[in-house]
């Protein structure tokens, strides 16, 4: 490159080597920049990009290979840094200077170690951080259920007739201990709207509530019809008072026009989740075993939280005015008094309902065993991701080992001018910390702009508004720091052989 001379670029006269450093920096930042920042930012460049979980990992690949590319190709500017910093250490700059020229002199193999390295502790630290993120909407269980503790299932053949009578009536059961008792009962329905452009009939559950059920429940509203009040309770007393209105769940609708939902089976085509405020829509529902067609009118969209966030809530009275026969209530809620303990009452329902066939679950507990399934499938990602760091560890180690194998004869001429064995030895145990560092640091940075990013995704695309980005940091520490004494580890028994070369001994073979 020296025989070439300098040259002259837009103007600017500057050496081959200035321009490739340039060149290869800019192709490295701008990829790191495309794949870091959200589909949206470039809105005027790119057309909008869509993709599922998988380009997660894609865009992971590209963020560390371009971050790696980029430090490799100013390698030599990350040497003279560390040599103006440990200018004042004396006898420690040699070692450290010695330590990072090495790796940076063989850039091709640094570079697919540093990237093999940086790309595990990325995986890592994503995982980590949704598995944090998504226990976060776990976090209020009476938010999820309504206000309601425990759910109860009967037979449907053998109906309780009244439910507060009975538990009066029982020894070991105290209506004082209730605050609410709200019953319902599935229907699969088929629904459309009136006035929407596909008027194919679509599968809806439907839960017919009894008054005491839409009066006890809490759950929040993510819209309200023009007209319908401004609050949950007013929308659960306009059911109560005028049988024709109905509520659906936050799945029921579109995210936002043009959204793809192919996961939700969605019929109604408006309002769309994200609007501000809405009006009421004239649907219609069809019992399909008597045909009996139904209208009604929806007032409200309920928060996707919710456990009935897929369903259509209708005051039951719907139901015993549209069907010939009756309809008995097969599920109960109970809203328990405080102290009193929601699990002991549901054992002792079920024992005092037996003949009824009662099944009953604490709904705090069954939100727990679905928060710790999640947190289960999670941490076998990163058990497997572990091992893919022991890999990268053990990688250190071998290059290591094979430095000692190559540079035999430098380590004796450093010997001869006046390197100690602890000089050798700490070199290169400062050679592997330098790469390891380095990966943590790259994996670290990008394993958290991918999880803000994953995070803003999930609750644009979703409409989840309890969930929070949450980073756990004392297990990301824990495992930062048992890989880089892992990686130290590795390159002691390496280390320790290369300060035990005689400068004799090496040189002999020059």
């Amino acid at each position: 490159a020296s025989m070439v001379g300098p040259f002259v670029v837009g103007g600017v006269e500057g050496s081959p080597d200035v321009m490739e450093r340039l060149a290869y920096t800019f192709i490295g930042v701008v990829m790191l920049a495309f794949w870091s920042l959200p589909s949206d930012a470039f809105p005027d460049v790119i057309a909008d990009l869509q993709g599922d979980f998988d380009m997660m990992f894609v865009s992971g690949i590209f963020m560390v290979a371009a971050a790696v590319w980029t430090v490799m190709y100013n390698a030599d500017l990350l040497l003279r840094a560390l040599a103006f910093v440990t200018a004042r250490f004396g006898h420690l700059r040699p070692v450290l200077v010695m330590a990072v020229a090495y790796p940076m002199s063989n850039k091709f193999r640094t570079g697919l170690t540093l990237a093999m390295f940086s790309l595990v502790i990325f995986s890592l630290m994503v995982i980590s951080i949704l598995s944090e993120t998504f226990g976060t909407q776990f976090a209020e269980a009476e938010t999820i259920t309504g206000g309601w503790h425990i759910d109860a299932q009967v037979n449907p053949r053998t109906p309780v007739e009244d439910i507060r009578r009975n538990i009066d009536e029982e020894r070991e059961l105290r209506i004082e201990d209730f605050e609410a008792i709200g019953g319902y009962t599935w229907v699969g329905v088929q629904a459309r709207q009136l006035e929407g452009k596909s008027q194919k009939w679509k599968e809806q559950g439907v839960r017919a509530a009894d008054d005491e059920f839409l009066r006890g429940s809490e759950y929040k509203f993510k819209l309200i019809a023009e007209g319908y009040g401004t609050t949950g309770d007013e929308v659960w007393q306009a059911l109560m008072s005028d049988p024709g209105l109905a509520v659906v769940g936050g799945y029921v609708v579109s995210t936002s026009e043009g959204s793809d939902d192919r996961e939700h089976d969605i019929w109604l085509e408006e309002p769309f989740y994200k609007d501000e405020k809405m009006s009421a829509v004239d649907v219609e529902v069809r019992e399909p075993r008597t045909g009996v067609l139904v209208q009604l009118k929806v007032i409200g969209v309920l928060d996707r939280i919710h456990e009935s966030s897929g369903s259509m809530i209708v005051s039951k009275s719907v139901l015993d005015d549209a069907i010939p026969f009756p309809v008995p209530i097969t599920n109960y809620r109970f809203k328990v008094a405080d102290g009193v303990d929601a699990k002991e009452v549901a054992r002792s329902m079920e024992a005092s309902f037996l003949e009824h066939g009662m099944d009953t679950e604490v709904l705090e507990e069954e939100l727990e065993k679905e928060a710790a399934g999640a947190k289960t499938f999670f941490r076998l990602f990163i058990g497997f991701m572990a091992l893919g760091l022991l890999v990268g560890v053990a990688g250190l180690g071998v290059v290591s080992t094979r430095a000692v194998v190559e540079r035999r004869q430098q380590i004796g001429v450093l010997r001869a001018i006046g390197y100690r064995r602890r000089m050798i030895q700490l070199s290169f145990l400062l050679e592997s910390s330098f790469i390891s560092l380095l990966g943590i640091l790259i994996g670290t940075t990008l394993g958290i702009v991918l999880g803000w990013q994953a995070y803003n995704d999930i609750k644009e695309d979703e409409g989840i508004d309890t969930i929070r980005f949450s980073i756990p940091w004392i297990q990301i520490g824990v495992i930062l720091a048992v890989t880089y004494a892992a990686s130290l580890l590795a390159t002691f028994l390496p280390a320790r052989q290369a300060s035990r070369v005689y400068p004799a001994e090496a040189l002999r073979y020059e």
